[in-house]
């Protein structure tokens, strides 16, 4: 799995703040990404006790994107079903210092 470093920081910093953070998630062309994110979604939200905030799929791309709390997208990102976590945001929103 390719993870991001990116996404890594955001997970690392949103775990004090409790704030959401976006991920893209890769299952591949070839998977079905409806299934895959229903299917790790109730997995994920089994382990930590918490639902995404939002999940869109593009399915004709095998991607999966995801608004949740860190620990729920650090769970997520472990699930075997992914082939790489990308951040979605890679510039802090309007208003926010970067870093």
């Amino acid at each position: 799995m390719t993870l991001d470093p990116y996404l890594s920081e955001q997970i690392h910093a949103a775990e004090s703040t409790g704030h959401e953070i976006q991920a893209i998630l890769s299952v591949g062309a070839d998977a079905d990404a409806h299934e895959i994110a229903g299917r790790v979604v109730d997995r994920v939200r089994q382990i930590t006790g918490q639902a995404p905030g939002v999940v869109n799929v593009l399915k004709n791309l095998g991607l999966i994107v995801v608004s949740a709390r860190a620990e729920f997208l650090r769970h997520m990102i472990e699930q075997p079903e992914f082939e790489s976590a990308s951040a979605n945001r890679t510039t802090p929103p309007p208003g926010k210092p970067a870093g």
